[in-house]
């Protein structure tokens, strides 16, 4: 079982306080964010990736802070951010190539991942198709080949499901629940049903702070007993605790 903590993390942009003291366990399994825009989920997710340093507060993995792990960490870690920039003159084949080559795996091993990446985000024949004529699915769906292929044990995902259909949509989850099962994973999105069967652990955030965290069934019992007839259990959670705006 592994473990990611957040001790007391803030980080300020000017004036503006963008997360407020927020200290967090992610276990493995499925953590979701969940939060209005400026709530703060992608400060934390780029916090979480060493991707920005916070003004204060500690990021842990195993009780290690990841400052002290460095390329190690870096190892470990998937991380797809909301917008995907992968090289437009690179085929699909030759992105995961060259990002394969930066996570430090072999030649050999690479080529023989190809095809099951390809496969597994439904991209089998594009393989030497250009980046840049991909659709705005097609984008995601290798991104996310991208981010799992040096099978991690650290995935973050922000947004992954924008501009996927509800059948990519469904294979994504399949996706999830098969990293889930030895990675922490972290996942951001709008669409609260894409979370509420899947998320082991669910977080919300509103201005910069943990407002809350548990279980979808957790979350209905203490703010809802009761969804309506034409929303989820979680989408009512998330309109009575947020409302409508």
């Amino acid at each position: 079982m592994n473990e990611l903590t957040l001790q007391n993390v803030t980080k300020k942009y000017g004036q503006k306080t963008a997360l407020d003291g927020c200290s967090l366990i992610f276990k493995t399994g499925i953590n979701a964010l969940l939060g209005p825009n400026g709530s703060g989920k992608t400060t934390m997710m780029n916090i979480i990736a060493d991707l920005i340093p916070a003004n204060s507060g500690s990021v842990l993995w195993n009780g290690t802070s990841i400052a002290k792990l460095g390329a190690e960490y870096r190892g470990i870690l998937g991380f797809m951010p909301q917008n995907v920039n992968l090289y437009k003159r690179f085929s699909a084949a030759d992105n995961l190539r060259y990002f394969g080559k930066l996570k430090g795996l072999s030649t050999s091993q690479v080529e023989e991942d190809i095809p099951r990446l390809l496969e597994k985000v439904n991209l089998s024949d594009c393989v030497n198709k250009k980046f840049g004529s991909f659709s705005g699915g097609m984008k995601q769906r290798l991104g996310i080949a991208v981010t799992i292929m040096n099978k991690p044990k650290l995935v973050i995902f922000d947004e992954p499901t924008a501009g996927l259909d509800p059948k990519e949509r469904m294979r994504f989850r399949d996706i999830l629940r098969e990293l889930s099962e030895d990675a922490v994973v972290i996942l951001s999105t709008h669409i609260v049903s894409d979370v509420e069967m899947l998320a082991d652990n669910i977080i919300l955030l509103k201005e910069g702070k943990v407002c809350e965290s548990g279980t979808a069934e957790e979350l209905q019992e203490k703010y809802t007993p009761e969804a309506s007839s034409d929303r989820t259990v979680l989408e009512t959670v998330y309109m009575n605790f947020f409302g409508e705006g």
